[in-house]
């Protein structure tokens, strides 16, 4: 798997807000035809690592019959990326090869990296 489709598989739309993430998939709905927006809401637990360019979040989602999920989050902050002059994509892809290997107690698809503007 190439760097970029490595990069493409662990993209994720999501809106950071101090104490949650929103989190969005899309599936496909053949009754209506295109696909349908899914949300799901990743309350903040706590800090887990502080590194130089953010922070690695413990979140978790409840869903309906009392099931959680865990997952870890790395919050990068752009503008710290911009005075250090980092590739981010260097940095994202090393967390992906990272969870790949499923070095993390938690799942490779539930490790997410949001940059902050």
């Amino acid at each position: 798997m190439s760097a970029e489709d490595l990069l493409d598989r662990f993209k994720l739309e999501a809106e950071v807000f101090p104490e949650h993430t929103l989190h969005f998939t899309y599936k496909k709905n053949r009754a209506r035809g295109g696909q349908e927006k899914i949300k799901k809401q990743w309350n903040r637990m706590e800090s887990i690592g502080e590194g130089t360019f953010g922070k690695v979040w413990k979140e978790l989602h409840c869903q309906l019959g009392g099931n959680q999920e865990v997952r870890a989050v790395k919050v990068i902050k752009k503008q710290r990326i911009k005075v250090y002059n980092v590739d981010f994509k260097k940095e994202l892809l090393a967390l992906a090869k990272f969870s790949k290997n499923e070095v993390l107690e938690v799942p490779a698809k539930d490790l997410c990296t949001l940059l902050l503007g």
